[in-house]
């Protein structure tokens, strides 16, 4: 299968197709769309930035130690048990190919334990602020198609394995509101966080199953970046949008197969901002997207 590459219009316009049908939705029932955060709504990696300045800040505490030494060990290396340079080697084996993601996710999760859990919001509020300019969260075409989805009737909902709390102060600035995130998360403890997951982790094809406990229904459109939102795309009823997507997924969805109008590449995150206007007549609700021959964007992590 050849998943054609459309244009902002067309997405667009495919959007519009979908509210149409959900109006025939039952009362009080609202279409979901499905969004991954880094990568897909910006490109950096809220976890990493939000973690940057914890460590800058020699925020950690005692308690999460533990579970950073733990996946060290796991990686066949001696941890120092000192939080802080802890994290900084798994990170250095992140990056180089030596620590798997999830278990960096996980790592990075349970070692917020101990830290107040409004002290926490503050760090992720300055750590936002601090790289907001290049982020451009409100801005852009990612927020502008959920501006217009919005307008159309769907809730917006976000899926990411990054820390709730940093998820939750990035989106706000669309409007989102935490009900509406799905995301990382430990459980909290008298203001306190702790090292317990709570399960699924939205992670790979826990994304999916984070989103059904929160939401109760499949989406309607999902929109995401790299192979871990695969089984997220796949879920969706109507529209798959693969946004400046890498190899591994490309290849991962072309072997599935399928109908090609409901799945599509789409450049969200390096082409200027525009609005277009969605028109309400004349629409045609039948056959494939067209192909846009501009090539791909595929990051190379």
């Amino acid at each position: 299968m050849s998943i054609p590459s459309v244009s902002y219009n067309d997405v667009v316009e495919r959007c519009l197709r979908v509210a149409q049908q959900g109006r025939n939705l039952r009362p009080g029932q609202r279409q979901i769309a499905a969004f991954d955060a880094d990568g897909t709504l910006w490109a950096q990696d809220v976890a990493e930035i939000l973690w940057q300045r914890l460590v800058e800040q020699n925020t950690l505490r005692e308690a999460g130690s533990g579970p950073l030494a733990r996946a060290v060990r796991s990686l066949g290396q001696e941890p120092s048990r000192e939080a802080h340079q802890d994290y900084m080697l798994l990170l250095r084996l992140y990056r180089d190919g030596g620590c798997p993601e999830e278990t960096m996710v996980r790592a990075m999760l349970q070692g917020l334990a101990g830290i107040r859990e409004d002290d926490l919001y503050e760090s992720a509020r300055e750590a936002i602020r601090s790289v907001e300019k290049s982020m451009a969260i409100d801005s852009g075409r990612p927020a502008d198609m959920i501006r217009q989805l919005r307008d159309q009737g769907f809730r917006i909902v976000i899926v990411s394995s990054s820390p709730r709390w940093a998820v939750e102060v990035a989106v706000d600035r669309l409007g989102i509101e935490p009900r509406d995130v799905v995301a990382g998360q430990v459980a909290v403890v008298d203001g306190v966080l702790t090292s317990s997951i709570i399960e699924p982790l939205p992670h790979g094809p826990g994304k999916i199953q984070a989103l059904l406990r929160a939401c109760g229904s499949v989406p309607h459109v999902s929109v995401g970046n790299t192979i871990n939102d695969l089984a997220l795309l796949e879920a969706a009823s109507h529209l798959k949008l693969l946004v400046n997507p890498t190899d591994d997924l490309v290849a991962a969805c072309e072997e599935i197969g399928g109908s090609t109008w409901s799945m599509a590449t789409v450049d969200l995150l390096s082409a200027p901002a525009h609005r277009p206007k969605l028109r309400q007549e004349g629409v045609n609700t039948t056959g494939p997207l067209p192909a846009i021959k501009s090539p791909r964007l595929r990051p190379g992590s």
